[in-house]
Parts: structure tokens; C-alpha cells; sequence
């Protein structure tokens, strides 16, 4: 099972965006000319940098080309409705549902899509009904192991300018008891910080991927791939573990000869 995560592409239609949309254009065509193959993609959130039915729709088109499923959830720059009518065809969201997060079944693997997505501020929050929500999910189908995705880490990012992640430390609390009563969870993979970063919660490997987009990028990507898109393939081995490795694509989209 190979995934392949993508986030932080805030797609916007100004000039600044030009190169954020050809990053993402050459990540796509990166992406389906893998060997191995990926089995399905993920995008971490803030897929559109303000909200805009504009830079949905046009981040829609670019990722409609991907050849393998593609799942996506809300970052803190995101409009939950915009994405939702956007991206339902492709994902097939609810169009007029509430927070973005759903759950899908891989060959092999069950992945949970988290809006983690707070109204107050860019912080990341798990109310009681996401929590619910959750808890639920996970009390189905143990034969499978389980990914989780979301934007907010609940990890510190040490080397982020704010290492906390999350509005409040009891968010992380309750969620890492409900991880902790499940052994199936096999990873769970987050954007927001720009950057990689790698920790724990409840025992389960805790992820962040550094931004699709080169001029939004930071940490240590920043200086070893100032330019071109980048992307992270998570492998399943048979050891139940994820290896993970960031990925620089072609600067440019490649181009198919027509036939």
C-alpha cells in the first residue's frame, strides 16, 4: 500500500499563486508517472490560501487529472462549504455536511479523513462531536489497520516558530485516549507547519509534511529543495509500519505525446 501526501498547496488566482499552481500541476503529473504506483493521494488541507470558490475550483481541475483516489480534508485557510461543493465529485463529499471528515476503505487499509479545523483562530481543535465522532469510527472494523489524516499535528513542532499545534493541551489529552484503546492505528499524517516533523501520540507515529508549494515551504526542506514541488510517499510494509519518503518532483509538468 503506497500513499502519497500532499498539503499546504494554498492555491490562489493571484500572482503570487502562479507558481503554487504550477507546483501542484507538475506534483500531479509526478504523481501518476510513480513505479510503483500509488494506490491513492491525500492532501492534509489548506488547499486554497483564501477560501475562494475560484481557487477550488481551479485546484479541482489540477488534481482531477490524478490517476488513483484522491482524499482530501480542511486546513485552517479552507472554507468547509466552497470545499465541500468543489471536491465532492472528486471524493465524493456530502455537499451540504458539516466538518469534512468521512471515512473510506483501501484494499487492505481504512483511512480516516479528520477536520480538525477550529472557527476561532489557526490552531488546530477537536470539539466533543468530532471527538464522538471518532471514537465511533474506530470501535468499527479492527481487521484493517487504520490512517488518520489531518491538518494540525498533535505533536510539538519543535522547530515551527509555535510548536503547539492546538488551541488547547486538553484537545491532545482527549484524543490520545482514544487512540491509545486501539492498536489497529498504523499512522496518522498532518500538514499546517510547512515542514517535516516526526513524533508520537499515544504510541501511534504522528507525521507533518512540508508544503506542496516551494515559496510557502520552511524548515529544513526549505534550503535542501528551495524550488520544485514536494510531496511524501507513505509505504505500508509488512510489518504493519509506514516508511516515509519526501519526494522532489519536476519543476515543470511533464507533458504526454499525444497519441
Amino acid at each position: 500500500m503506497i500513499l502519497v501526501q500532499i498539503t499546504d498547496t494554498h492555491i490562489a488566482l493571484d500572482e503570487r499563486g502562479r507558481q503554487r499552481l504550477r507546483d501542484l500541476e507538475a506534483c500531479v503529473a509526478g504523481i501518476n508517472g510513480l513505479v510503483p504506483a500509488a494506490d491513492a493521494v491525500i492532501h492534509t488541507g489548506d488547499i486554497a490560501h483564501n477560501g475562494a470558490a475560484g481557487e477550488y475550483d481551479r485546484a479541482a481541475e489540477i488534481l482531477g487529472a490524478l490517476a488513483v483516489p484522491l482524499f482530501v480534508t480542511a486546513g485552517n485557510r479552507d472554507n468547509r462549504a466552497r470545499l465541500r461543493r468543489a471536491f465532492s465529485p472528486l471524493c465524493g463529499l456530502e455537499r451540504d455536511a458539516g466538518f469534512v471528515h468521512y471515512e473510506r476503505t483501501l484494499p487492505g487499509l481504512r483511512l480516516i479523513a479528520l477536520d480538525s479545523t477550529s472557527d476561532r483562530s489557526n490552531k488546530g481543535a477537536f470539539c466533543a462531536a468530532r471527538l464522538a465522532w471518532l471514537r465511533a469510527r474506530l470501535a468499527g472494523d479492527a481487521s484493517l489497520p487504520v490512517v488518520l489524516f489531518a491538518h494540525h499535528a498533535p505533536i510539538h513542532v519543535t522547530s515551527a516558530r509555535d510548536p503547539i499545534q492546538y488551541e488547547q493541551m486538553r484537545t491532545v489529552s482527549d484524543f490520545a485516549r482514544i487512540m491509545r484503546r486501539h492498536t489497529h492505528i498504523a499512522a496518522l499524517f498532518c500538514g499546517h507547519s510547512h515542514r517535516s516533523a516526526r513524533g508520537a501520540i499515544a504510541g501511534v507515529p504522528v507525521s507533518t509534511a512540508p508544503s506542496t508549494a516551494a515559496n510557502l515551504r520552511q524548515g529544513e526542506e526549505r534550503m535542501i529543495h528551495p524550488r520544485g514541488p514536494l510531496c511524501q510517499i507513505h509505504t505500508l510494509g509488512p510489518d504493519g509500519r509506514f516508511r516515509t519518503e519526501t519526494r522532489a518532483m519536476a519543476s515543470q509538468p511533464h507533458r504526454r505525446n499525444a497519441v
